[in-house]
């Protein structure tokens, strides 16, 4: 296969528009974990709300190019969206990150994968369809308004100050990249560690030599290195392969000391407390300005839910799943139903089930034949839409 299409798989479905979802799902996935989405299924007559093609999502938007919601935002009670994340959903997102990192697929009695497997699919949808209805949506919305209603006090001119209010706070995503940015002054300051590192960033591996250095790296791949750049399962995480991590710390190693992630959060508190100031100067006098001020505290937890979410749950627990297929996989390769762990990713979820009970499996040529594919869809372009062409934009959609 050397042309790649993107199609709809039914003309029909192009009478609605098709918008490539670049945020969960930018790569294109392997056959194994081509599910169209963790919600219902569509009603008889209605179309689906996401369409998997050559791997990537699309979703059914609206005419301006919006994902609709499909729920209410949930009623959280007392506690606030971070509470919710922190105290509800963090525990049982690290107790599935426990379960899938662990499973030991040798360890599964012969007749009792389905059982698994349907296990493993329900928790995985109800953590993360938990995190990002309950956290992730409610948090964004709450900033959504306080920007909308800062703008209409202050003027639309202030949208970026509106911003700004939201900006600075501690997350996790920051830590990481502190916690990068330390390691890239060490290597700054000392040029036979950064030759090591540059060679083993080339070569995929952790560099040798340098004790102090390695074991700092080892730390740091502990807490952050379940992160899998492209979001796909069949791609190895930063503790496995550390090339992504390496070579950002090559980065960090050439940047000028006001290039530090913990200057530019700074900078980004003093301008939000700068802020803060004049918006409690207005509230005393002001009562639209009143009332952005109490829905602050609330907006302002967009950065941390976001961020702690994405380095938590999302990267983590896509790790942890890759970490399961493999083992699986290493399972099939005792059987003699593969001939590599990660091969399993280039199984259909229904192969995979069949191959696990009575021992069915896709052959050689078909395996390597996939494989082609999907580094024919990896290496192509996916349009922002199709089908009907969002308001206002010519069509250029194919179908």
């Amino acid at each position: 296969m050397t042309d790649v299409e993107f199609a709809l798989p039914d003309p029909e479905l192009a009478r609605f528009t098709w918008v490539y979802e670049n945020e969960h799902g930018p790569a294109s996935q392997p056959p194994l974990t081509r599910e169209p989405s963790f919600g219902p299924p569509p009603a008889p007559g209605e179309p689906p709300a996401r369409l998997i093609i050559n791997g990537y999502s699309y979703f059914r938007s609206g005419p301006s190019g919006e994902m609709p919601m499909s729920f209410e935002l949930p009623d959280l009670g007392a506690a606030s969206a971070l509470e919710t994340w922190n105290e509800k959903w963090l525990p049982d997102v690290d107790a599935l990150f426990d379960e899938l990192g662990g499973f030991d697929a040798a360890a599964v009695p012969d007749g009792d994968w389905g059982e698994v497997l349907d296990w493993q699919a329900a928790e995985f949808r109800r953590v993360f369809a938990g995190v990002h209805g309950e956290c992730v949506l409610t948090s964004g919305q709450l900033a959504r308004d306080f920007v909308d209603g800062y703008c209409e006090t202050f003027g639309e001119s202030r949208r970026v100050d509106a911003h700004a209010l939201l900006q600075g706070f501690p997350n996790r995503t920051l830590d990481r990249a502190i916690a990068l940015w330390k390691l890239g002054r060490e290597v700054r300051g000392d040029a036979e560690l950064r030759a090591g590192v540059r060679e083993a960033a080339t070569e995929g591996r952790r560099p040798e030599g340098h004790a102090g250095f390695e074991g700092r790296l080892a730390a740091f791949l502990d807490e952050f290195g379940h992160t899998i750049d492209a979001q796909v399962p069949d791609a190895p995480t930063w503790r496995e392969n550390p090339s992504p991590a390496l070579d950002l710390i090559l980065r960090y190693a050439d940047e000028p000391e006001e290039g530090s992630p913990a200057h530019a959060a700074a900078r980004q508190a003093a301008r939000r407390e700068q802020l803060e100031g004049e918006l409690r100067e207005r509230a005393e006098g002001d009562e639209a300005a009143r009332k952005l001020l109490e829905a602050l505290p609330q907006a302002q937890e967009l950065l941390p839910v976001r961020e702690d979410h994405n380095t938590l749950c999302d990267q983590r627990l896509a790790a942890a799943s890759r970490y399961r297929w493999l083992s699986i996989g290493r399972l099939l390769v005792t059987r003699g139903l593969a001939g590599e762990a990660g091969d399993v990713f280039y199984f259909t979820l229904e192969e995979l089930r069949q191959a696990l009970g009575t021992g069915g499996a896709p052959g050689r040529a078909t395996l390597d034949e996939r494989k082609r594919d999907q580094a024919a869809y990896r290496s192509a372009q996916p349009p922002p839409v199709l089908g009907k062409p969002l308001a206002g934009e010519p069509s250029t959609s194919r179908f």
